[in-house]
């Protein structure tokens, strides 16, 4: 029962990330008033998942490799250390192109990052 219980939480929770620990997961965008926002030396990564499969955006740069599952049709953010970052996004092991993931740099006020569109 208690490993039910683990699981189930963790499974909730979006705990299960691989690559390193970004400093905050949640569901949305993060454009939300009560949103966590980045603040100085950090960026928000929000995805929004179309696709009907969870998908896992990657961004890898010279500060971390950081992951981010988003579940079918669904919105999530995380915010990272700031720094140069190359997006990859994956579903099931298949890689999805570039036609599909299209990271845009955001600017809201204070909170720079990127918004990131499967299709």
């Amino acid at each position: 029962m208690l490993v039910l219980w683990a699981t189930l939480t963790l499974a909730l929770t979006g705990c299960g990330e691989k690559g390193d620990k970004a400093i905050h997961y949640a569901a949305g965008l993060g454009r939300e008033a009560g949103d966590v926002s980045a603040g100085p030396g950090q960026l928000r990564v929000a995805v929004q998942n179309s696709f009907t499969r969870e998908a896992v955006v990657i961004c890898e740069g010279p500060t971390g490799h950081y992951e981010i599952t988003v579940r079918p049709t669904r919105e999530r953010y995380m915010i990272i250390p700031a720094g140069e970052y190359e997006f990859t996004a994956y579903t099931y092991g298949r890689e999805i192109g570039g036609i599909r993931l299209n990271p845009i740099p955001e600017n809201l006020g204070a909170s720079k990052g990127f918004y990131v569109q499967i299709r």
